[in-house]
């Protein structure tokens, strides 16, 4: 233990006597691992991380309905699995919530059956779980647990919480409990911010966006669907295969049932099945591998020029010590004590360095923050746990372990007799060897970066200048949904005719439109079309819009033959078969190929109840959902518009209401925010600029570009610095051999091209490992890729200049300082 300590001390003093090499060592360690460790942190959270606050998740199981299920569907397939000893039901919905006096907003929350958070182990504190009088009666007041987050934000984490009030879709409901703090439910990674029991649903059931009147939750139904999955403890003995063998006959008894369950909630849908634990899907977890799979891929390469980086760090180091080390030798130092003095070292270096590297995985892991990756829900937190802390300090230890180790033998047992009389070692050779082969791996891992980033930019760059066919700028979309807060039909109806009426009214606004949908806000429907109704093969599928006479106006979307709607048109319901429509060039094409569609009849509906309706226009083909791929009803760009009357008229309670604005639209914003509070302060008003919307759907080739750019930047720099080093270091060794050159009369330009060649073979070693490491690389994003193929020349041109260039820059600076290097310095410091 004594001779232990003795080493740390001796340790940390050489650390303090070299503060450059300490910072640059600690800071590169950090960066690599740092790194390593915020990929890792995604990845435990989405795929290992335990459900916080859930007691013994290994003893539970989750049964997941794609299509849902209805409450005795539920009880009859629970009853059926007698390998839990208790199941509890869950779904997971969003409600509009007015919290105090913040403005309304939606929260997302748990509908579950009273036992949930019993089953689940989970504690309640202040206040208690659900009970059984609390959650009787259908038609009682509401109650609602809701989580510490929510407490302690819109609360302040008030004691007396338990009996206080929020309005959640216009309905007081009475809070009666607080989850423990970390639980977020079992939707992760989604966060759920309180929980109902499913009996408050007759409360606060959200009618459809085309509902005339509140619906009737009706419980004993089987067409009435509550639950999305359901959670249950195993009972003593029992496991997965029999819980799964259990489900499979369960199912079979209640086929009819869950196919009815299928076709309500519209298509196809996947079996039920049994998942282990209470957390993370399979569609989740299947959804987010290969997304790990590149983030791990490009944390890797880094951390590998991070080893390589610090491993020529340690030898320069031990060159500049090699007359310690003769001394040691000397004074009877053995080689097992100077492997301890240099794992120390470098035990020390990975302490603090593992430290450091938590600051960079936070931030890492802050760039994914709000942004859903390959339908996973976005982050909205991403806890480090004691799994992720150990990770990033075992990959700090085992890095300073095996540069501890290895640097001793890598700089050579120093001969003693030949030391003192030459001045060099005898591993010298060996040493440069070994500082050759960690440059060219830190040039093929920037290289390989260098492409995967440059081919995200082009991608993003490719995905931005897409014809979306309307235009973005200075057009907001304002969401409002009144019937989720209680209003009647009739009311919400009045509400977006006044609200229409006023925002035409305020200054800078250039036109004002409405329609249930707008593009890039997701929803939608799919109409079945007809050129002819006694010919059912020319059926052909549309995106279905309803829109006001002024929307096309509003979204800049070109009418390209026809006209536009009339005011009567658009607000007067039309009589039978006597209906207009606008229909996209896209749909135009299919139906009536190279012929005149204006005035053309086509049929709607089903082939034995067709619906004839006339075209009166035509408009310019638009992406609705994706900027790339194909929209839903599947075409890229079918489109067919009706009148909002046609479908979307006065007995509709949400809508969607698009604004143009001739100038700045963030102050048209405030004046219709401040408008639409006028008029129904208990609304929920949501705002978002269509530039926005459309951002949205590239946010994970956008995240990728800036994840894979930092990284990139940051093997730039090492990689920069660390052939800085190599170069400047290989100047010092040869500052004799250039006095003598120059003394005999070498000219400053061949002094250059000695430098400089060694960094030139470094770097065409480096280049080909590179691009082999490349073309790997860039197979693995190629999914990601949009207007670039994996092997774009230009990209791998392009990737080379910037390290040719890095290059030149890392080592002229040093080659230049060798051929100003005055031959009787050079010669007297020998």
């Amino acid at each position: 233990m004594d001779a232990l300590l003795q080493d740390l001390r001796y340790a940390v003093r050489q650390l303090r006597k070299n503060p450059g090499f300490t910072t640059v060592a600690v800071i590169t360690l950090a960066l690599g691992v740092g790194v390593n460790t915020g990929v890792f942190s995604l990845a435990n959270w989405v795929l290992l991380r335990p459900t916080p606050g859930v007691r013994d998740e290994r003893s539970l199981a989750t049964v997941y309905f794609s299509s849902g299920v209805s409450l005795p569907t539920y009880r009859g397939i629970a009853g059926a699995m007698p390998a839990f000893e208790a199941t509890a039901g869950q779904d997971v919905t969003v409600f509009s919530a007015q919290i105090g006096r913040e403005a309304p907003r939606n929260v997302t929350a748990g509908v579950v059956t009273p036992n949930y958070f019993s089953l689940l182990g989970v504690a309640i504190g202040p206040g208690s779980l659900f009970t059984d009088d609390e959650v009787a009666a259908a038609t009682g007041a509401p109650v609602a647990i809701i989580g510490h987050a929510l407490w302690a934000g819109s609360f302040a984490s008030d004691p007396g919480i338990v009996g206080r009030t929020i309005r959640l879709n216009g309905v007081t409901v009475t809070i009666v409990g607080v989850a423990a703090q970390g639980f977020e439910g079992t939707a992760r990674p989604r966060a759920v911010e309180l929980w109902v029991p499913y009996t408050a649903l007759a409360a606060l059931s959200r009618p459809g966006p085309f509902s005339a009147a509140q619906p009737v939750v009706n419980f004993q139904s089987r067409g009435q669907l509550i639950f999305q999955e359901f959670v249950g403890r195993f009972a003593p003995g029992a496991g997965i295969e029999q819980a799964s063998a259990q489900l499979r006959r369960a199912v079979e008894i209640a086929q009819d049932t869950l196919i009815t369950n299928r076709i309500a909630r519209g298509g196809q849908s996947q079996a039920p099945y049994v998942r282990a634990g209470a957390g993370v899907t399979d569609y989740t977890r299947n959804s987010f591998a290969s997304t790990a799979r590149v983030l791990a891929a490009v944390s890797s390469i880094l951390l590998v020029l991070t080893v390589a980086n610090l491993t020529n760090l340690l030898l320069f180091r031990a060159t500049r010590r090699r007359d310690e080390m003769v001394v040691r030798q000397a004074l009877g130092a053995s080689s097992a004590r100077l492997v301890r003095h240099s794992v120390s070292e470098t035990l020390l270096l990975a302490i603090v360095g593992s430290a450091v590297s938590l600051l960079v995985a936070v931030g890492l892991v802050s760039l994914f923050r709000g942004i859903p990756i390959q339908g996973v829900p976005a982050f909205t937190s991403v806890p480090t746990d004691a799994r992720v802390l150990g990770f990033g300090i075992l990959v700090s230890l085992v890095i300073g372990v095996i540069l501890g180790l290895v640097a001793p033998f890598l700089t050579g047992r120093v001969e003693l007799a030949a030391a003192l009389k030459a001045g060099s070692g005898k591993g010298s050779a060996a040493r440069s060897h070994v500082r050759n082969v960690m440059t060219v791996i830190q040039l093929a891992a920037c290289l390989s970066l260098l492409v995967g980033s440059f081919l995200l930019i082009r991608t993003l760059q490719n995905l931005h200048a897409v014809d979306l066919g309307f235009e973005t700028r200075r057009l907001t979309v304002y969401s409002a949904n009144p019937g989720s807060v209680g209003y009647t039909a009739d009311q919400a109806a009045t509400l977006f005719r006044d609200a229409m009426e006023r925002i035409k009214r305020l200054p800078g606004v250039e036109h004002v439109a409405m329609a249930p949908m707008a593009p890039f806000g997701g929803g939608g429907t799919v109409t079945g079309i007809w050129k002819d109704a006694q010919s059912p093969g020319t059926f052909v599928g549309a995106i279905s819009a309803w829109v006001s006479n002024d929307y096309f106006a509003a979204l800049g979307l070109p009418i390209v033959r026809g006209r536009a709607f009339t005011q009567d048109e658009a607000l007067t319901p039309p009589a039978p078969n006597e209906g207009v429509v606008i229909i996209s060039t896209a749909l135009a094409r299919q139906l009536f190929g190279t012929s005149d569609p204006l005035g053309q009849s086509i049929w709607l509906g089903r082939p034995n109840q067709p619906v004839q309706q006339r075209v009166v226009g035509v408009v310019n083909d638009a992406r609705w959902y994706t900027v790339v791929g194909r929209d839903m009803g599947g075409g890229s760009a079918s489109a067919l518009y009706w009148p909002l009357a046609a479908g979307f008229g006065p007995r509709s309670i949400r809508a969607q209401i698009l604004v143009r604005a001739s100038g700045s639209p963030a102050h048209v914003s405030r004046s219709v925010q401040a408008a639409m509070a006028e008029l129904a302060p208990s609304v929920p008003l949501l705002a978002e600029e269509m530039t926005a919307r459309v951002d949205r759907t590239l946010a994970q080739q956008r995240l990728f570009a800036r994840v894979v750019g930092a990284l990139t930047a940051l093997a730039v720099v090492l990689a920069g610095v660390g052939l800085y080093g190599l170069v400047g270091f290989g100047v010092m060794e040869r500052l004799r051999e250039f006095g003598i050159r120059i003394a005999l009369g070498a000219k400053a330009e061949e002094v250059l091209n000695l430098v400089v060649r060694q960094a030139a073979i470094l770097t065409a070693i480096g280049g080909f490992v590179g691009i082999a490491g490349a073309i790997a690389l860039s197979r693995l994003i190629s999914s990601r890729l949009f207007g670039v193929t994996a092997l774009e020349p230009a990209v791998y041109l392009g990737a080379v200049s910037v390290l040719v260039l890095i290059v030149l820059i890392a080592s002229i600076i040093p080659a230049r300082a060798a051929t100003k290097v005055d031959p009787m310095i050079a010669l007297r410091s020998e």
